[in-house]
């Protein structure tokens, strides 16, 4: 077979509740995976994954599955095309006193 005959996966989205398994025995569930990976939602990654899906939702267009490496951030039921962009102060890394808020006085 040739890549030519490949074509795209089709993904289902999923619950979480879904089995992980190694050698036929489950060893976890998705669900656990995604609060492992996915917790930090203030990273530059997911923090962006998150401002997608706030204005997917917004827009009526989170009913399917979020298509990583897309033109755009979001396609719209009525054919819109969206492109999200996120910016955060704080970060979860640690930053320099200088970088950070300072208190009110």
């Amino acid at each position: 077979m040739s890549t030519a005959d490949l074509g795209p996966l089709v993904i289902t989205r999923r619950s979480g509740g879904e089995p992980i398994r190694a050698d036929g025995e489950t060893v976890g569930r998705l669900g656990d995976f995604w609060s492992w990976a996915c917790s930090d939602l203030s990273n530059n990654t997911m923090r962006g994954v998150l401002a997608e899906y706030l204005v997917a939702t917004a827009l009526g267009a989170a009913t399917g599955t979020r298509t990583e490496w897309d033109t755009v951030d979001i396609r719209t039921p009525e054919k819109w095309r969206v492109e999200v962009k996120s910016a955060a102060y704080l970060q979860s890394w640690a930053q320099s006193q200088g970088q950070r808020a300072q208190p009110a006085r």
